[in-house]
């Protein structure tokens, strides 16, 4: 997850940097598996991830899946690390519905 910055700058971009992990947790859902994500603390790139990983399964916006994630783990601060806050603000976007004409 530290290394978003070097995805391309735009919606298709991030989501294309977060597909394999998207793809590794849908699997292992489907299958019934559960998926542990983890870095030294689990506060900021693992929480990062987790939070990413609720936004793409549940369809959450990024302060609801912080606000689940935190409610499981406490510990959990991406906010607290300046480009992982950007990140998740970014996929927020590029995961939001595409507005209706």
């Amino acid at each position: 997850v530290s290394d978003w910055g070097d995805a391309p700058d735009t919606p298709e971009g991030l989501r294309a940097f977060f597909a394999p992990l998207f793809a590794f947790v849908d699997a292992a859902v489907a299958e019934g598996r559960g998926v542990l994500v983890h870095c030294l603390a689990g506060a900021h790139r693992a929480g990062t991830a987790g939070v990413a990983a609720l936004m793409h399964l549940e369809g959450f916006d990024r302060a609801t899946a912080l606000q689940v994630a935190q409610a499981a783990r406490p510990l959990i601060d991406p906010m607290g690390q300046p480009s992982l806050a950007r990140c998740l603000r970014k996929l927020d976007d590029a995961l939001a519905p595409a507005p209706v004409p």
